[in-house]
């Protein structure tokens, strides 16, 4: 997951991940998120991009009936990491990548810090 192409993020910044995956034989799968607005993103507590993330997991879900490792990249790790608060024993492991931590990112990430923090999922990234 990694939201807002305006600011340099998507699909792209996953792919490599994903590939090398791939190449392990694992099932890997990136998709590119609808754009949105950073500034409504704020405001909103990127509802839309959490139920766009959370939508994809749970159509992989029952494509193959497996539990999910869930990457995200930069500003997508916060908000992947409140998909793992919301699919919760589907997620087998979180990857946080970059992940946007801190007081500035509080700012635009803050309500997002909870669910990871608070998830039995076995997780990267969370450690200040």
């Amino acid at each position: 997951a990694h939201p807002w192409a305006a600011l340099g993020g998507g699909e792209h910044n996953c792919v490599g991940v994903a590939r090398e995956l791939a190449r392990a034989r694992f099932r890997a799968l990136t998709f590119q998120m609808l754009p949105g607005s950073a500034i409504w993103g704020l405001v909103s507590a990127h509802r839309r991009e959490v139920a766009q993330v959370t939508a994809v997991c749970e159509w992989v879900k029952q494509q193959y009936s497996s539990r999910l490792v869930l990457l995200g990249s930069s500003a997508g790790a916060p908000i992947a990491g409140s998909v793992v608060g919301v699919l919760g024993s589907s997620v087998l492991a979180f990857v946080a990548v970059g992940y946007t931590w801190g007081p500035f990112a509080a700012i635009g990430f803050g309500r997002h810090f909870g669910p990871i923090q608070r998830s039995p999922v076995p997780n990267q990234g969370t450690e200040a």
